[in-house]
């Protein structure tokens, strides 16, 4: 009979490993609100889940899943936090100092207020979080998404990211030649709409949609514009290490 009960839950540890990872107890004591440091909530489904205040210093909580959840004051200080989704999720104020935030998806967080250690975002997702304190972003991890910004044609999103690594680290050439480059090609769009002359005015025409191709279609004819635009130059956009 034991044996059948140790096959039974050995089947069961492959197929529901997540249920076997976390907790089932310690899982209920978060839920309830109540606080539960150095526990083992590693792969738990937490999403939309209000835990705001709780303490979950030293927990275990890799690939859990905090999509969304309400941590606003909450103390994840030394807790394990890799690979977990904290997409959404409210962070405001909570303390994150000493958390290992490796792979960790803090993308359309708010981390406004939130205690951090410096470069602590260096390895995670942090994408359209907002409220980030100066310095939990490193210098490589700005330039790079300034770089994917770049690639994106988000020519101002580029320009601020390139300016932040500077501001970050202002010995790295890399990017004040990318936040030039970036400028360049913002200007270059500015001057290709400028010279770029409208019959009519469209926004003010009553014209029949069938009629609109003639009211805004590019003149035939216009004086030309003294600044030429330069030829188009293939950019190669480097990231950092």
């Amino acid at each position: 009979m034991a044996r059948l009960w140790l096959l039974m839950f050995g089947v069961m540890a492959v197929l529901h490993p997540a249920t076997c990872a976390a907790d089932a107890d310690h899982v209920v004591r978060v839920l309830q609100g109540n606080g539960c440091p150095n526990c083992q909530l590693s792969d738990a489904d937490l999403v939309h889940a209000d835990l705001r205040d709780i303490n979950l210093s030293h927990t275990k909580l890799q690939r859990a899943n905090l999509g969304q959840a309400r941590l606003d004051g909450a103390d994840l200080s030394h807790a394990d936090l890799s690979f977990t989704s904290l997409n959404g999720a409210s962070l405001r104020g909570a303390d994150l100092r000493g958390s290992r935030l490796y792979g960790t998806d803090l993308r359309g967080a708010d981390l406004s207020g939130a205690k951090m250690d410096p470069g602590a975002l260096e390895q995670s997702h942090w994408q359209g979080a907002k409220g980030i304190v100066d310095g939990a972003r490193g210098h490589a991890g700005l330039h790079n998404a300034g770089v994917d910004a770049a690639l994106a044609g988000r020519w101002p999103a580029a320009e601020t990211l390139f300016s932040a690594a500077i501001q970050t680290d202002p010995e790295q050439p890399l990017s004040w030649v990318a936040r030039g480059l970036s400028r360049g090609e913002r200007a270059r769009l500015i001057l290709r709409r400028a010279t770029w002359p409208m019959r009519g005015d469209c926004s003010t025409s009553r014209a029949m949609p069938s009629k609109l191709s003639n009211c805004c279609r590019p003149a035939k004819r216009c004086t030309p514009n003294p600044i030429k635009l330069a030829a188009k130059v293939e950019t190669v956009w480097v990231r950092c290490c």
